[in-house]
């Protein structure tokens, strides 16, 4: 509790308690990553090249993956814990560069098919920064990735050219190109936790019990017909709507001022637009009337990209919708002891006579106030 009675929130007092670098316990690490998308900048901390070197080589391989290091500012970085999206665009270019990779001799580079993250040290005019790409193309007898793929929620170009220009320049030139995804979502996704306090919750989506007794008294139909009611009917777009920026880098281009293609995606469709431009490495092009990404050799279908993209969220919004008729169900007293969802039947927290709802969404992780939902 501050000096006029308002309250601390949880992110700050942890801040707080980290006067230095020995302070970044593994626990406080988790727990401020756990709370944002977005990568955690710490710029007050102030950690010169020797104290962080000396700190990061105490920490387990896992946890050097999710802390970056900018050396001119002495700035240590804490990557945003990943989402359904972030996860989807590694995978598709991870596919690009098998393509490449095979094309040229799997023998001479470092692919394996479930890459892992990796940390690289740059070297001058950025020496000792630390950065983890979020997939990469890298040939064996260099010492940085050819091509590196970055991701993050953010909306600002200048952060993403100064992260673009580090690899460009503080690889001994070996980082060619530098593909770089922004990721935001307006509004952000609402949570079942809140839509179960919603008044639509209780309006049962515009039935009444005997029907959902009589018509949806499953949680795989009840399910879509709520997927269909909040598609059709509501403000209130489950899984969010989403903006992807898609940026390319080289030495050619450094300074990327607008991207190459957007695209728009959510649970019910997904919009591609480009801006025709060819920089070192890359070309966009329409190919019978479908943008398509001319990279390396390799044709890259922008297509099959937003289509993954309006996938994942389509399937978190169905995730959505069958939690939330399971909850119904269970209000209304004939939920089942399993539901089938995505054609496979999978268990999930019941709350049961003696398990409040609440439990139920916590076991769930839901954890949204439910103030601006109707």
């Amino acid at each position: 509790m501050t000096q006029d009675g308002s309250q601390i929130l949880p992110w700050k007092r942890m801040l707080e308690e980290i006067t230095n670098v020995n302070d970044l316990t593994e626990k406080r690490i988790l727990s401020l990553r756990s709370l944002a998308f977005s990568a955690i900048y710490l710029p007050l901390l102030k950690v010169n090249k020797k104290a962080f070197a000396k700190w990061t080589s105490k920490q387990r391989p896992e946890l050097q993956t999710i802390i970056e290091y900018d050396a001119r500012s002495e700035c240590v970085i804490i990557k945003g814990r990943p989402y359904l999206p972030h996860q989807t665009v590694p995978i598709f270019f991870n596919h690009l560069f098998y393509a490449i990779a095979k094309n040229r001799g799997l023998q001479n580079f470092d692919f394996v098919s479930d890459m892992k993250l990796k940390r690289f040290t740059l070297v001058s005019p950025f020496e000792e920064t630390r950065l983890v790409p979020e997939a990469y193309l890298k040939e064996k007898k260099k010492a940085f990735p050819s091509v590196v793929l970055l991701i993050g929620p953010t909306t600002s170009i200048k952060n993403i050219t100064l992260v673009a220009r580090r690899w460009l320049i503080g690889t001994f030139s070996e980082t060619e190109t530098v593909i770089a995804f922004t990721l935001t979502v307006n509004p952000v996704p609402t949570s079942v936790s809140a839509l179960i306090r919603s008044k639509i919750f209780e309006r049962n989506w515009g039935l009444s019990d005997d029907e959902i007794r009589i018509l949806y008294n499953n949680v795989e139909a009840l399910g879509t017909h709520v997927f269909d009611w909040y598609m059709e009917n509501s403000t209130v777009k489950l899984g969010g709507e989403w903006v992807s920026h898609i940026y390319i880098f080289d030495r050619k281009s450094p300074n990327a001022k607008s991207p190459v293609a957007t695209i728009r995606f959510s649970a019910i469709d997904y919009q591609i637009n480009t801006d025709s431009m060819q920089t070192q490495q890359s070309t966009i092009l329409e190919v019978h009337d479908e943008p398509v990404l001319e990279f390396q050799g390799e044709t890259v279908r922008l297509n099959e990209l937003a289509h993954m993209l309006h996938s994942c969220i389509k399937l978190e919004a169905n995730k959505m919708a069958v939690a939330l008729a399971r909850c119904k169900l269970n209000q209304i007293g004939i939920l089942r002891e399993q539901i089938l969802y995505d054609g496979v039947w999978r268990k999930y927290p019941s709350p049961g006579p003696d398990q409040s709802n609440q439990y139920f969404q916590n076991a769930l992780g839901y954890e949204q106030s439910a103030d601006q939902v109707e």
